[in-house]
């Protein structure tokens, strides 16, 4: 750590004595009025600045002399050269008319700014009311990041672990929120809050907006951060086509188990066939109706079987269109589809509770072949006084996954010969509409009014989750019975996120003596909220034996002949035993309205403060065990009214250097699966429970940011933030019972003390030395304390008063080098490397005199080579996850009793290095 805080202060050092000079000033016509969107290049340095519309631009250079050239249509060539100086830094330019008879009121150009340049969005950073963060669509395509997760892992304080989802300053999933232009969206999966990120392309994204701090327009549930994802902006006229194929060492060409109801041309397109769904015969309610003969038969044709291959290559297909019908009517229109095999090998065990053996022991093999399709269709309206806007996205994934357990389950050491097989299939599938508009009410800009409405529905299926668990005797048969409650289990998981719609209004008043309106003060006062609807079911049906148990030995691949032979000869049956739990539902709303005022005292001092009242209503329908099938559910309901303040300083140091401070108040909600009261069975004796009794956490906020622009493309900042949250959302694991296994489940902590810094860095290593101009560096890196106070009173699972948040790193760590050349006039090329690591988290509070579990560091390296082979043809080459570390999950070494087995590790597997290569044309 010390050599990390040594290079932070080196490398902050370099930039601070390399500061250039901030340039500023006009391009004005011969009537001396101001032109807007004019590109101003200042030769020497290869740079250009465009005029904003009030006619001002802004540069950063070093001292010397320059030649300023501005060519513009309407204009005559303009060409001046000028002397940089502290002294001198203020240069003036006038346009002269290619016709100076013609009055250039007149004369219309219209031009399109991009908002998704790297330089455009570091200058938003810079120039923002407040703190965030900015990643756009031309730093995606150039770092070869092919979806939002990929690149959101580049931003400080930002990372993602497997399928746990986004962590932000060492908040995990439920402390962060996703936006989609502004509007609230829910997952496309309720055990995650936020949707599966890397399910988003890169083309289906303009800019990425990061807060780690609140203001009151933003929903106030979250803590770490919140994601606002603005879909692309309409370009020119163009047409792409892309392509791809990549392998994974120890995926691709490897052994592979896929469930025959998978292995066709449907399923290699993720298309769901009639035989996953529940049959019809069972009805929409259970009643323990069985299913004998004939009927099972057709009911359940397979189900079973599993198919051995050798696993193909990866492959990608995407098409995207811009186009206009009007120069004030464009649209466009992208699609997305791609595959992958994955495999993933090593140890899975838990503990028992109480005698330091395992109780479950196993060396598992996963087989995961996965499809993700993307589709986005905008339309844009743009007139003199606002624009309107309509998106449609879909996104669609399908993940068909066999896991074989290999060894003792339930501490049965004496039958180590154990195997456990799930098949699961499972469907997410996610479609909201989208409709935004903003309208200036007066012509001077000084009243305007925005609006957007959303509207999506959500689906995840996991139909014919089924299991057989038995006796290996050799390396294809095993020994099964059909008396086992676990053996030809058939789950039927359903998800339905009926509607989900958010709304905003927002009025913004700019007033004030300056007439540059980014300079006046504002009053913004608006609304926004949600409500959403999900039911749920979750049925079991169990293959029971009609008279003496049928034990019988087989191919574990091909059980489904066996199964049809018991059913002919009236052997058994398949019965519906689901339990009461089978049906939940949960309605919520959220109701905000705010006010945010925007003071700007002179070109120095900015300030805005204001407050969110946010009014959450919620009602979970359910049903405890005992119950009647006939019975109403039962109703927990509740009514929540959180006031949300939140104060923002900026000072402007110098022309390029700011000081910022943020402080406010936010509100944590559980994950939707965390508090729903229904119990995730797996058939190794695991499972997930919801915790309906969990409360909202309230989060207390500070930061204060110091943040330098030496040039247009180059950034220092550091960040000191602190967080107190009181009754902190926690993940822990219990006993499942007298019968043993392990559950995991939720609860609230006392409160937790969290606080570190960021600092990040963007710069070119011409810095260091001429040679390397064509060479540059960025890293950012985050260090942070936690402390959690644990009420044992209310809690009898913790074993201490106090520890580290769960799912906090104390620190981690991406950088980036990159090497820009060129090989032809018309080839451009960029490599570049990016590593990320991040250090010890807990996955799971301790019980019962346990340690806790934690996640282990991962080391990640990839390498990205992008070239422009010509106008047309782009190519793109990567290799990923080069070091190939193991992902390790283990057991502390902090435990009352003796540990008596010799290694305390629960999880692990590699992931292979990946090898992909892509190419686009576009016309």
């Amino acid at each position: 750590m010390k050599a990390i805080a040594l290079f932070f202060c080196i490398t902050i050092g370099i930039a601070v004595q390399a500061q250039s000079i901030s340039v500023q000033g006009n391009v004005t016509d011969s009537n001396n009025q101001f032109v807007p969107s004019v590109s101003v290049l200042f030769v020497e340095a290869g740079l250009v600045v465009e005029t904003d519309a009030s006619g001002s631009y802004e540069a950063t250079l070093d001292e010397g002399t320059y030649t300023v050239e501005i060519t513009h249509a309407g204009f005559e060539t303009f060409q001046q050269e000028i002397s940089v100086s502290k002294e001198q830094n203020t240069f003036a330019f006038a346009l002269k008319s290619t016709n100076s008879n013609q009055d250039l009121k007149d004369v219309v150009v219209t031009t399109t700014k991009s908002r998704e340049t790297e330089v455009a969005l570091l200058k938003d950073v810079r120039n923002a009311e407040v703190m965030k963060q900015n990643l756009g669509s031309e730093e995606l395509s150039r770092k070869g990041i092919s979806d939002a997760k990929e690149g959101l892992s580049k931003i400080t304080g930002i990372t993602f672990v497997e399928n746990r989802g986004i962590f932000i300053r060492g908040l995990e999933d439920r402390y962060n929120n996703l936006l989609i232009n502004n509007l609230a969206i829910p997952s496309n999966n309720p055990f995650k809050k936020i949707i599966a990120l890397d399910l988003i392309p890169t083309d289906i994204v303009g800019v990425m907006e990061i807060y780690k701090t609140f203001n009151p327009n933003l929903y106030g549930d979250f803590a770490g951060g919140t994601v606002n994802m603005l879909t692309p902006t309409a370009k020119k006229s163009q047409t792409k086509i892309n392509f791809g194929i990549g392998v994974v060492t120890q995926n691709n060409f490897s052994d592979f188990l896929l469930s025959s109801k998978q292995n066709s041309v449907g399923g290699y397109f993720g298309t769901k066939t009639s035989i996953r769904e529940l049959s019809s015969l069972y009805g929409t309610k259970p009643f323990g109706f069985s299913l004998t003969g004939q009927d099972a038969i057709d009911a359940f044709p397979s189900g079973f079987n599993v198919d051995n291959i050798k696993s193909p290559v990866n492959s990608s297909y995407g098409i995207s269109h811009y186009g206009k019908i009007s120069d004030k009517l464009k649209y466009f229109m992208v699609a997305n589809f791609d595959n992958s095999y994955e495999i993933r090998k090593g140890v899975q065990r838990i503990f028992n509770l109480g005698d330091g053996n395992y109780d479950n022991n196993f060396y598992t093999s996963q087989y995961k072949y996965k499809t993700q399709l993307s589709g986005l269709a905008g339309l844009q309206y743009k007139h003199n006084r606002g624009s309107i806007s309509a998106n449609v996205l879909m996104l669609k994934s399908t993940e068909s996954f066999l896991q074989d357990q290999e060894g003792y389950y339930n501490n049965f050491v004496d039958n180590a010969n154990s195997i456990i097989r799930l098949n699961q299939y499972q469907d997410a599938l996610f479609t909201n509409a989208q409709i935004l508009a903003d309208y200036d009410l007066t012509s001077n800009k000084k009243h305007q009014i925005k609006a957007g409405f959303s509207y999506t529905k959500t689906n995840l299926q996991q139909p014919d989750r089924n299991f057989i668990r038995g006796t290996k005797v050799n390396s294809n048969q095993v020994q099964l019975n059909y008396g086992d409650n676990i053996n030809f289990l058939r789950q039927y998981l359903n998800l339905d996120g009926n509607f989900h719609t958010s709304s905003l209004v927002e009025y913004n008043w700019i007033f004030g003596k300056n007439e540059d309106l980014k300079k006046a003060h504002r009053i913004s006062v608006g609304y926004n909220g949600y409500s959403f609807e999900m039911n749920s079911t979750y049925r079991f049906i169990y293959a029971r034996n009609n008279s003496a148990a049928v034990n019988f030995v087989t191919n574990i691949n091909t059980v489904d002949e066996n199964i049809q032979n018991d059913l002919w000869a009236n052997n058994i049956s398949f019965k519906e035993e689901s339990t009461e739990q089978y049906k939940s539902r949960i309605n919520e709303f959220v109701h905000a309205s705010y006010i945010n005022i925007f003071l700007k005292y002179n070109e120095k001092w900015e300030m805005n403060f204001g407050a969110r009242a946010e009014i959450t209503q919620r009602d979970i329908r359910y049903r405890t065990l005992g119950m009647s099938l006939s019975s109403p559910l039962l109703s927990d309901t509740s009514d929540d009214i959180a006031i949300l303040p939140s104060v923002n300083v900026k000072y402007a140091l110098q022309e390029n250097t700011n000081l910022r401070f943020s402080a406010s108040k936010t509100v944590t909600r559980p994950v939707l699966m965390e508090r729903f009261p229904v119990e995730y069975v797996n058939g190794d004796n695991t499972s997930e429970l919801g915790n309906k009794n969990l409360v909202d956490s309230d989060n207390y906020n500070i930061d204060l940011k110091y943040e330098l622009f030496p040039t247009n493309k180059e950034l220092i900042s550091v960040t000191a933030f602190a967080k107190y949250l009181e009754n902190p959302i926690e993940r822990a694991f219990r006993t499942s019972g007298s019968s043993g296994g392990q559950t995991i489940t939720y609860f609230n902590a006392k409160n937790a003390l969290l606080y570190g810094v960021e600092i990040e860095t963007l710069f070119s290593l011409s810095r260091l030395s001429e040679s390397l101009s064509d060479f540059s560096f960025g890293m950012n890196a985050s260090l942070l304390e936690t402390n959690v106070q644990v009420n044992r009173n209310t809690n009898n699972l913790e074993n201490s008063d106090e520890r580290d948040l769960q799912g906090a790193s104390k620190w981690l760590l991406n950088a980036d080098i990159r090497y820009d050349f060129t090989t032809k006039p018309t080839q451009k090329n960029t490599i570049s490397l990016i590593y990320n690591i991040y250090g010890d988290r807990i996955y799971a509070v301790g019980s019962a005199g346990y340690d806790h579990i934690y996640e282990k560091p991962f080391h990640q390296l990839n390498a990205v080579l992008t070239s422009s082979l010509s106008e047309h043809w782009n190519l793109k080459f990567s290799v990923d996850n080069i070091i190939n570390q193991n992902y390790t999950v283990e057991l502390g070494q902090d435990n009352a009793s003796p540990i008596l087995e010799d290694s305390y590790v629960l999880r692990n597997y590699k992931k292979g290095t990946g090898f992909s290569i892509a190419a686009t044309y576009t016309f």
